[in-house]
């Protein structure tokens, strides 16, 4: 649908051709063409949609702005060069009005919002220059608290009744869009990149550029995600001061006609308030942040209802958890997420079918993904010739491309699609919407002399959480840790202080890590947030959980004084809601009709609220949606006595035990095998129509004319270090005809070549002898073309599964993928023509808490989930091992295990032990400080490594027999060496690498004697180079720094490894009689040490 345009400056208001304009004209020529169209509806009550809508239409909102313009310019003179003024108020008509009227008078509005602190407050007031406060009557009291910080001006603007019920006459606006489009529109702010909010201003042309870049063509075949709302009446939660209410109060209307249905204006909007509205009035799109994404899933008949009233949900603000968009997205008609930032607007995207969480840019935007890290890519918009149709670049004019900040994966097998996954800047976004930057918190905490280092999250969660590593590394009782808060706690509320009341720290939410489990560090010695939230993932989840259950997040006297509160007493009942909110709020009177909301209670002080209530009353089914649809002392507790009544006797949730997880994936795994086993087989997949045969001799004919007779190996993970040697072996083995290589990048291949070519293996492959192939291994067919997997299932006579996450910080739930890839590759196996046997490359950490008294951990598989190390990667390695053995006597199909240890160096074969693992890490770490430990921890360790190559081909080598049953391997080296055996061939190639230390990072002059010292000394040497690494501000002499000490990186990993005596001892004697590749393997030679140096060194 095409947007109105209309004629500007003193010409009559009639509908032009299309091209830029200005919005306030767009406004007025809708009111003077089509003043009986819609443009909102809003409750007539502020605290209940029982009393319906009221309506108005384009000729009360340009009323409603002529009043507002007359009003300004009687009490503030007309603008001379655009002064800002300031609004805090109800989520009501006056904030548009305000807008526009400015415009028309001359000045520019600055839409703040309310949460903010007050530091924050007054950097955004001195930016602007702003020196007046527009607020309504009442004022909210965060206006009070601001103008006591910052001495301003305040007004109090006219109210709804009067601007929408008197007639004004109309204040022109005389300006071409030529003479105004470089004249300020709104000023809002961003959630600061620094810890402070920035302040910034759209401009006409902002606007304009945002009409033509919202409103692209789609390619084709495609539909835009800006025409949902086209025509339609839209229902947006968000608030007036944030960029996305804008979008939806402002630019959906002029742009594209969309009638807007206003929330209460006293309520913190919610889900529940959203279905209650849509008793009252209809809507066909709703537009939501994350958390009430959240409330709709944890509620059936709300969902229920939603769907039948609802035929598109819009969610932005924030990322959701996979589970509740799938939730939504199988019972709406449509549901997707609005991607954008303040500065460049909403991106021009298209849907995307299935995809939910997936959106495709227009490729007429200039938006560039670059990649960053692990899977991340950041959002980059390109300068094209003519940016008019590119917003960001009217706010930064002399930039040729913008760095949004913004994260997203790229789709595993549909190139153009992404998915958003978060900031580069650390910003954390709450489960409520809200954002925040922790930077400067985390440096005030840090500052304290018993910290270390302190880092807040709170990412998908509703409140913040602070993690403190503690200078000393003593253990501490759990009196003592207490006593630690108390001493920290003074600095803490000084933070509190300067960051927004929704992103404080409670004291119930402190959690002080272990020095047995230190913050995982990465880079120049900076800490790795995801992966140490990973690490603690289970300790937070207490504390939150802890805290849910205690609330204890304020103190109050009267929660002293009365305990556990009858709620049959309802005075007890009110005057402890009285104080309560008192007591959140800072407020120094709570009438009990007075609406909490209207009067500025926030959302995160709401969950308090609501935290207390539930622990005081002993109500633990009270939800925060009571406290927003009664915000009122004297109806909470009306709601408080009926919800008492109808309250069963609670029964205890006891928190599911790491077993008991482990036993619960594995039973639901194990249903899809009993699916595999019940399910018809395969077979409409091998007929000719898909060009394969099955000739009576058993060999495969493709309607290419190649014939199969030898092994077909089905390879996952081949661009890894080992999938890469086993690759090349394969290739190598005359009896393989050809392997598939299945791999989550899009061109495997080319990311095969460029590895191998960095570890000097075979970079030429022949397609006839190897199949690059993007897969997904949880999804049907693998995520291949179904022609192709017929191809495999009707050829393949072996998998080697390879493909596995090392990462020991994610928590057993991140390995559902993979435990679900598992699963697909067994039913390949049960459904091949050839029966293909399957090897899992598992790991010596899905037995690490083995422990009997008398032996070592046997080659077989162990049914006791007790076995596995405590961390998702060796837990889902177990769970898979079990997962193999059930399917090979439920599907009789022919299954290895193969628990892998420590990988060294290649030995046979061209290639290095990659320096940036740990020990290559250490021994060049030693060159650097002139000493080497002469342990690896505790006592003198046993090392039964194998080298890369020999594993390789060990591992096809256990691949080719074909056995009944699970069958178990370590493939292990039989004949364990020692640390003190190696170690005079590692002092003398240290020796002999000294003259080639990087003279910026020298600490030995050459010649001089390496030290042998004990591992705790070698640590403290390394904590030291830490801590000077920290203090480096010369990017170059950090950087060589780095090199020559890698150490420094992982730092964590040895100081757990201090006192280990965890080492768990396995048996190798069946796999020693199956494997001559390892039973005649010898121990570790020193002069292998010695060749793996020479790598690391050259």
């Amino acid at each position: 649908m095409a947007q109105l345009i209309f004629n500007e400056g003193n010409n009559p208001h009639t509908v032009a051709h299309q091209k830029p304009q200005l919005l306030v004209n767009i406004l007025d020529g809708m009111a003077y063409t089509r003043p009986q169209a819609l443009y909102a509806e809003f409750p007539v009550s502020a605290t209940t949609y029982a009393d319906g809508f009221f309506k108005v239409n384009y000729a009360d909102f340009a009323n409603a702005v002529n009043g507002m313009a007359w009003w300004l310019e009687t009490n503030l003179g007309r603008g001379e060069n655009f002064e800002t003024l300031a609004y805090i108020g109800p989520n009501d008509i006056r904030y548009n009005s305000l807008l526009f009227g400015a415009v028309k008078t001359g000045y520019k509005m600055f839409f703040t919002s309310p949460r903010n602190s007050i530091p924050a407050h007054r950097h955004l007031f001195n930016s602007l220059g702003c020196q007046t406060m527009l607020t309504s009557s009442p004022a909210p009291p965060v206006v009070n608290a601001i103008v006591g910080a910052h001495p301003l001006k305040v007004l109090e603007v006219p109210s709804v009744h009067d601007l929408l019920h008197k007639k004004y006459p109309h204040y022109p606006y005389n300006k071409t869009f030529e003479e105004a489009k470089d004249d300020p529109l709104l000023a809002l702010h961003t959630s600061g990149t620094t810890g402070i909010p920035k302040a910034l201003v759209w401009t006409h042309g902002w606007a304009a550029g945002f009409q033509m870049w919202s409103q692209m063509d789609p390619a084709e075949g495609f539909e835009s995600r800006d025409r949902y709302y086209q025509g339609n009446r839209l229902f947006p939660l968000l608030p007036a001061f944030h960029a996305g209410g804008s979008y939806a109060t402002v630019f959906a209307p002029l742009f594209n006609q969309t009638s807007v249905i206003f929330p209460l204006s006293g309520a913190i909007p919610s889900a529940h308030g959203l279905a209650e509205g849509l008793k009252y009035t209809k809507a066909d799109i709703a537009l939501l942040a994350p958390p009430w994404i959240e409330e709709i899933c944890k509620d059936p008949e709300l969902l229920e209802f939603l769907s039948k009233n609802l035929d598109t949900i819009m969610y932005s603000g924030g990322d959701i958890p996979q589970s509740y968009g799938d939730v939504l997205f199988g019972k709406m008609k449509n549901f997707f997420t609005l991607i954008g930032n303040t500065e460049s607007g909403l991106y021009p995207s298209f849907m995307t079918g299935a995809d939910w969480m997936w959106f495709q840019v227009n490729e007429r935007a200039g938006i560039e993904f670059r990649y960053q890290s692990d899977d991340l890519y950041e959002a980059y918009i390109i300068r094209k010739k003519d940016a008019k149709e590119q917003p960001v670049f009217k706010l930064y004019k002399d930039i040729q491309e913008y760095a949004s900040g913004d994260l997203y994966a790229a789709h595993p097998t549909k190139p153009g699609l992404w998915a958003y996954r978060g900031r580069s800047d650390d910003i954390i976004v709450f489960l409520t919407g809200e954002k925040t930057n922790p930077t400067s918190m985390e440096q005030h905490i840090a500052k304290h002399p018993e910290v270390k280092t302190a880092i807040v999250i709170g990412s998908l969660r509703f409140q913040a959480a602070l993690m403190v590593e503690l200078a000393s590394e003593q253990p501490l009782s759990v009196a003592e840790r207490a006593a630690v808060i108390e001493r920290l706690w003074p600095t803490i509320e000084e933070a509190n202080a300067e960051c927004p009341a929704h992103a404080k720290i409670a004291k119930s939410h402190i959690l002080i890590v272990s020095p047995e489990k230190p913050m995982q560090r990465a880079g120049k010695g900076t800490i790795q947030k995801k992966p140490t939230v990973d690490l603690y993932a289970t300790e937070l989840d207490a504390l939150y959980e802890d805290a849910e259950k205690m609330a204890v997040g304020i103190s109050t006297e009267s929660e002293a004084l009365h305990g556990i509160i009858d709620v049959k007493d309802t005075e007890k009942v009110v005057s402890f809601i009285r104080d309560s909110v008192a007591e959140i709020t800072k407020w120094s009177k709570v009438d009990d009709d007075q609406n909490w909301f209207i009067f500025g209670m926030d959302s995160l002080q709401a969950l308090i609220l609501t935290r207390k209530l539930k622990s005081a009353l002993a109500l633990p089914s009270l939800a925060i949606t009571t406290i927003y649809t009664n915000p009122l002392v004297s109806t909470l507790s009306k709601a408080i006595s009926e919800l008492s009544k109808e309250e069963e006797a609670s029964k205890a949730s006891n928190d599911q035990s790491r077993q008991q997880l482990i036993e619960s994936l594995l039973e639901e795994n194990k249903a899809l095998i009993d699916h595999i086993a019940t399910s018809t087989n395969s077979k409409p997949l091998l007929e000719k129509e898909n060009g394969i045969t099955l000739q009576s001799n058993g060999t495969i004919s493709y309607s290419n004319g190649i014939v199969s007779r030898k092994h077909v190996v089905v390879l996952t993970g081949s661009t890894g270090a080992l999938g890469s040697y086993i690759l090349q072996l394969l290739l190598d083995t005359s009896s393989v005809s050809h392997v598939y290589c299945l791999n989550r990048s899009a061109d495997s291949e080319l990311l095969q070549i460029q590895r191998n070519k960095v570890r000097g293996l075979p970079t030429d492959f022949s397609a006839d002898r190897v199949s690059f192939l993007t897969a997904n291994l949880e999804s049907p067919f693998l995520g291949l073309d179904e022609k192709v997997y017929a191809e495999i299932l009707a050829s393949a006579t072996e998998i080697i599964h390879n493909a596995w996450p090392v990462n020991f910080n994610l928590s057993l739930p991140t390995f559902r993928p993979q435990l679900s890839g598992a699963v697909k590759l067994i039913e390949l196996s049960a459904t091949g023509a050839n029966s293909p046997s399957i090897l899992f490359v598992s790991s010596i950490s899905s037995v690490a808490s083995y422990r009997a008294e008398s032996s070592a951990v046997p080659e077989k598989i162990i049914h006791d989930s007790t076995v596995p190390a405590p961390m998702g990667y060796g837990e889902s390695k177990y769970i898979a091992e079990r997962l193999l053995d059930y399917a090979a006597s439920k599907l009789n199909i022919s299954a290895s295990i193969a628990r892998v240890g420590q990988v060294a160096g290649p030995i046979n074969s061209t290639g290095h032990w990659n320096k940036a693992e740990w020990l290559p890490s250490l021994i060049i770490s030693s060159l650097h400080i002139g000493a080497v430990p002469e342990t690896l921890g505790s006592g003198d360790t046993k090392i039964d490594w194998v080298p890369i190559d020999v594993l390789a081909e060990a591992l096809i080598e256990l691949s080719f027999k074909v056995g009944k049953g699970a069958q178990v391997f370590h493939p292990l080296n039989p004949r364990p060496t020692t640390w003190s055996a190696l170690l005079p061939a590692v002092i003398e190639s240290l020796s002999g690498a000294q003259s080639i230390l990087p003279a910026v990072a020298q600490k030995v002059l050459p010649g001089k004697t390496i030290e042998t010292v004990s591992f705790n000394t070698w640590l403290q040497r390394i904590r030291a180079e830490t801590e000077a690494t920290a203090a480096t501000s010369d990017k170059a002499k950090l950087e060589a720094l780095l090199e020559a000490s890698p150490a420094i990186k992982l730092l964590p990993f040895y100081e757990s490894i201090v006192d280990s005596d965890q080492w768990v001892s396995l048996q190798t004697s069946k796999t020693e009689a199956e494997s001559g590749k390892l039973s005649s393997l010898e121990g570790i030679k020193p002069e292998w040490m010695k060749l793996w140096a020479k790598g690391w060194f050259s």
